[in-house]
């Protein structure tokens, strides 16, 4: 069993919620780049062989699954989590379309997705043609 290695780009127009999973992330071991817009994700996703990516799909000036269609190109390793509010079948089905690997409705439990951080196997995530969906997490909630 692999485990997630290598740098994460977390993207996120919201300061509070980028520092928070900034640092919680570090904190946990993973090297972060946080982005605020779109445009910012893919300036960086050109520079950096990002492992994973955590994706806010209501971005002001972007559509996060779009951002995430467009980093999937640059990178058909990268996994792509897809963390929104919006979990409705359309966003989950656009997720899915867009080749997101998770989709993780907001909101969650910070510790809790630091496990799953942790537990996430790219090689198997890879090997589905699925889209996994995790459920909301309950706890000390992480919300936009």
């Amino acid at each position: 069993m692999g485990k997630l290695e290598g740098p994460i780009l977390v993207l996120d127009d919201n300061e509070g919620n980028r520092l928070l999973l900034d640092v919680a992330l570090t904190t946990a071991g993973f090297t972060v780049h946080a982005a605020r817009s779109g445009e910012e994700a893919l300036a960086l996703a050109q520079k950096v062989p990002f492992t994973a990516a955590l994706i806010d799909v209501n971005l002001p000036k972007a559509d996060g699954i779009e951002i995430a269609r467009r980093l999937r190109q640059l990178n058909e390793a990268l996994i792509l989590i897809i963390v929104t509010v919006d979990d409705d079948d359309e966003t989950i089905e656009r997720a899915r379309q867009a080749g997101g690997d998770v989709f993780m409705p907001k909101p969650f439990d910070l510790d809790r997705l630091l496990d799953f951080m942790h537990s996430l196997d790219p090689e198997q995530v890879r090997q589905r043609d699925d889209l996994i969906i995790v459920e909301s997490l309950p706890g000390q909630q992480f919300r936009r």
